[in-house]
């Protein structure tokens, strides 16, 4: 959302990509397998409204610090286990709402997608709904 000076190249998942400086207003995706009973306690949420997200409403969970407005929406889907994705925007106060109408665009665009994978032994298929792009980027 805002260009950052540098980046520090792809990486899994977004959030553990570096950029500079820091203190820019971004989206993040975070996805990964839950762990049940491994996965810390859920924190409380401080609920602003819903959003669109991987196919369905989802609570938006905001928190403010060191002058950031903080807004996440999270779920829960199935890939070959179950597992978890958070999207969540970085923004300032005074351009919170050009940006919440960012993040409500793109998460509505957020879908799972059906892949077939080959491990050398087998092949097996992760994930539901259409399958998903040709190539390595999806």
């Amino acid at each position: 959302m805002e260009k950052p000076r540098s980046c520090g190249g792809a990486g899994y998942p977004s959030t553990s990509r570096g950029f500079e400086p820091e203190n820019l207003a971004h989206i993040d995706l975070y996805y990964g397998y839950w762990m049940g009973e491994d996965e810390p306690p859920e924190g409380s949420c401080h609920r602003v409204g819903s959003i669109a997200f991987l196919g369905a409403k989802r609570a938006v969970c905001e928190e403010r610090k060191a002058g950031f407005v903080i807004r996440s929406v999270k779920t829960r889907y199935l890939a070959d286990i179950e597992a978890e994705a958070v999207l969540t925007l970085i923004s300032r106060p005074e351009r919170l709402q050009n940006d919440m109408d960012t993040f409500q665009a793109t998460a509505a665009t957020f879908r799972t997608c059906r892949s077939i994978w080959h491990d050398g032994k087998r092949t097996f298929t992760i994930g539901q709904g259409q399958r998903c792009p040709r190539g390595r980027w999806f």
